[in-house]
């Protein structure tokens, strides 16, 4: 599959009040001018899919689920094993709940603090 090279080259000019809008919006996604412009014109712009910003954050809080998720598979599996071994006691399940509880917080501050 052959790759299209962007090789037409287009320039305007605007006044800096016809360029104030696009700039905040600009700022706000992260995007560049060229890139901004470039999706505008062809229709593909879709603040969803293109805020940079928000993809950089979606990008940390998916590497933090990632890791609780290993996490709480940690946990369970030591459970298990306990449980296979019939010595589960009250002590152990303490600090299981109190771990789990200690990855929730930081799950919902994380979320908070990203919002």
């Amino acid at each position: 599959m052959k790759k299209d090279n962007k090789n037409i080259h287009i320039t305007f000019r605007l006044t800096e009040s016809e360029y104030a809008p696009f700039k905040e919006v600009i700022d706000t996604l992260g995007l560049s001018k060229s890139e901004f412009f470039r999706l505008l014109l062809t229709k593909q712009l879709d603040p969803d899919i293109h805020n940079k910003i928000n993809s950089e954050k979606y990008d940390r809080l998916l590497f933090y689920f990632n890791k609780t998720s290993n996490n709480i598979n940690q946990i369970a599996k030591q459970i298990n094993t306990v449980y296979q071994d019939g010595m589960i006691t009250e002590q152990r399940l303490i600090r299981w709940l109190t771990t789990l509880n200690t990855i929730s917080d930081n799950l919902l501050s994380g979320i908070e603090h990203d919002k």
